[in-house]
This record gives C-alpha cells, structure tokens and sequence, in this order.
C-alpha cells in the first residue's frame, strides 16, 4: 500500500463521517420546521463540526497534493473529495438556516 493510500482513506473516512453529520442536521432542521420547535443550538454544533471537519479535509488534501504530486486519477479523487466536503458544510450550514 502506497503512502498516499493512507492519506486517500483518511479523506474517504472523513467524508463518511461528515455525509452522516450533514443527514442529522438536516433531520432535525425539517423536524423543527414541521413541528415548530427550536434546535437551533444543535443544529449549529452539527454545523460547527461540518466546518472543522471540512477544514480537515482541506489540511488532508493539501498535504497529499504538496507530498506525493498525485497522478491524474489520485488527484481527480482529492479534488472530488475536496468538493464533496464542502458540499456537506453548506447542507450543514443551510440546515442551521432553516432551524
């Protein structure tokens, strides 16, 4: 296993983790509109733990770009994941908005 390979698993099992952030957020942000109630607060701790795990991401795929110079397909994948991320910050960030 290359070296890359740790740091390309290390982004996959960031984004899984931010892909089930984002779902609750958005679970209680429709929750709360439906029924009226506020989980605001919540809803922002979910947001604010989007945010830093994006900036993980961020760390993560700067580093592997500026140490092993990815080929086309390992660099497509970094840039996905990248986009991804950021992705599940605004859907964590939108979901605070509707709280």
């Amino acid at each position: 296993m290359r070296l890359m390979d740790f740091g390309l698993e290390r982004l996959t099992d960031t984004l899984i983790q931010m892909s089930s952030i984002s779902v609750r957020a958005i679970e209680l942000a429709a929750e709360a509109f439906m029924k009226g109630i506020d989980v605001s607060k919540k809803v922002y701790e979910l947001s604010l733990q989007l945010k830093d795990l994006h900036e993980i991401v961020t760390d993560i795929a700067t580093e592997l770009i500026a140490r092993y110079q990815p080929v086309a397909s390992d660099l497509r994948y970094i840039r996905s994941c990248y986009e991804i991320s950021y992705g599940f910050y605004r859907f964590g960030r939108y979901a605070y908005d509707i709280a």
